[in-house]
């Protein structure tokens, strides 16, 4: 391999152990073995584990059947994964492809830190002074199967899928315990703890249509992508979800310049009287979609009932401590007091609409300039599916009968817009097989700071210090303003 390959490799692997999602390959690189097996080294960035690696051992024809057989790794800022699969690239002398695969993965969802290697800042601005109670963060432990047949024709396919996820979750924050646990039934109700043995099985139609000139670089043609998942079948949640993308392709106003657009749209709704479980909602934003914002950052927002420990203070502000004995010594025992609250959440949206237009400029040598402009719209279409489940509502509302908690999850922002303009330098390198790239953004509509209304009685507090603790705490429950401009340093091009 050349040196730049070595170090792109490197950088990834020792920063952090390097769906739809949008997929970019840093290194693509392969080596055999033996005749019939290969080894595979892949790095880049996806929206799911951020920057990551993954290292592959494929097999060909050990069946006889001509068919492949692989088990890769994948290392990410948030997953970690073990795939193994068996896929075959034609049945009785047609172009039917099949596959089958198995994967086991351990996730952590981490809103407040940027999933991409490559950002100036790790920690994200907007997150600076939250609460961290209040910020979701969560754990899960996932392992599924998926079996997929796709017939294809010149430019077009069309292929079905069933795809079986198991995903057992562990909240990390009081926020995200409260989200989960308080929200509308999204799982069913009679098996027990609902973080535990969530199945999710897919039926997935999709159809393909592409007549792109060049798949890495085109300048010309359509690509175009249609499916719907149906969630039901051989799982404890029902859920459906189409979506749509289009891309189109066109010279520009001089030779070797070209127009770039893309659409983007998906919907998923509960059905059968339930809920959209909370980890399968939308967040957009980034390098992938709307570039002048953080990832994930485009979400609507909305008031969500639970509970927060404060210290019961004095009146002159110090924190109250009873003195108390233990093992025959006198200790200071901190006093705590449990209230309602209304948190201010990234519920996360429905239904989401992306369109990127960009006008590609080759420069000298391997420089291309990109002026862009991108549009994201997430916004909760059905908001019934973020009603309080019938226990979690009485479990509040028998613990506070004096708070001022609604049924419903009142919707401060509903849909979420956003959009960025800016300049892009990519430097292609074709051994990459993706370009390195630098881009200037200016968000031309920033999200805003809110502070949701307090719920508590002032009759549960001893003074007006412990109460005044409140409006603090109220202040810091959700991240302030996006940033107006961003420099950003990434790979691959957005679409």
């Amino acid at each position: 391999m050349r040196p730049v390959w070595l170090m792109i490799a490197l950088l990834t692997a020792l920063s952090g152990w390097a769906c739809e999602r949008q997929r970019v390959n840093v290194l693509a690189y392969d080596f055999r073995l033996l005749s019939s097996t290969c080894v595979e080294i892949d790095a880049g960035y996806d929206s799911r584990p951020g920057s990551f690696t993954s290292v592959g051992v494929t097999q060909s024809n050990l069946l006889r059947l001509h068919e492949t057989l692989r088990i890769t790794g994948e290392f990410g800022l948030r997953a970690r994964k073990l795939e193994a699969g068996i896929a075959k690239q034609s049945w009785f002398g047609r172009p039917i492809e099949t596959d089958f695969s198995v994967y086991g993965e351990r996730y952590r969802y981490t809103p407040d830190r940027e999933s991409s290697i490559f950002a100036f800042q790790r920690t994200l601005p907007a997150y600076r002074g939250s609460l961290d109670s209040s910020t979701l963060h969560y754990r899960s432990e996932n392992f599924g199967a998926a079996a997929s047949a796709r017939y294809r024709w010149p430019h077009s396919s069309f292929g079905l899928a069933y795809r079986l996820d198991v995903n057992s979750l562990v909240p990390l924050t009081q926020g995200t315990g409260d989200y989960y646990y308080y929200l509308r039934d999204w799982r069913d109700p009679t098996r027990g703890d609902p973080l535990n043995n969530v199945r999710t099985a897919r039926i997935i139609p999709e159809y393909t249509y592409r007549t792109l000139d060049n798949a890495e670089d085109p300048s010309r043609g359509v690509d175009f992508r249609a499916s719907a998942a149906l969630a039901g079948v051989g799982g404890n949640t029902h859920t459906i979800e189409p979506s749509i993308e289009g891309k189109y392709f066109h010279p520009g106003f001089r030779p070797r310049h070209t127009l770039a657009m893309r659409i983007a749209s998906r919907m998923i709704a509960g059905y059968l009287n339930q809920a959209v479980p909370p980890f399968q909602r939308y967040y957009i934003g980034g390098e992938s979609d709307v570039r002048g914002f953080d990832s994930g950052s485009l979400s609507p927002i909305g008031l969500l009932p639970g509970q927060e420990n404060i210290f019961v203070l004095d009146s002159d502000g110090t924190i109250r401590a009873t003195p108390v004995i233990v093992n025959g010594l006198v200790t200071s025992l901190v006093q705590t007091l449990r209230i309602p609250i209304n948190r201010t959440t990234a519920v996360g949206g429905d239904t989401s609409i992306v369109s990127n237009l960009e006008y590609r400029i080759p420069l000298q040598g391997p420089l291309t300039l990109v002026l862009f402009a991108d549009t994201g719209t997430n916004l909760v279409t059905f908001p019934k599916q973020l009603f309080l489940s019938d226990t979690g509502f009485s479990d509040l509302s028998g613990a506070y009968p004096n708070s001022s908690f609604r049924r419903d999850t009142a919707l401060e922002n509903a849909t979420r817009f956003g959009a960025s303009s800016g300049v892009e330098i990519q430097v292609n390198i074709k051994e990459l097989g993706a370009p390195l790239r630098f881009y200037f953004a200016e968000n031309i509509a920033p999200l805003e700071r809110s502070t949701p209304p307090l719920v508590v009685d002032r009759a549960q507090f001893p003074n007006s210090a412990t109460f005044n603790q409140v409006a603090v705490i109220q202040n810091k429950l959700f991240p302030s303003l996006n940033r107006r401009y961003m420099f950003r340093f990434a790979i691959g091009r957005t679409f």
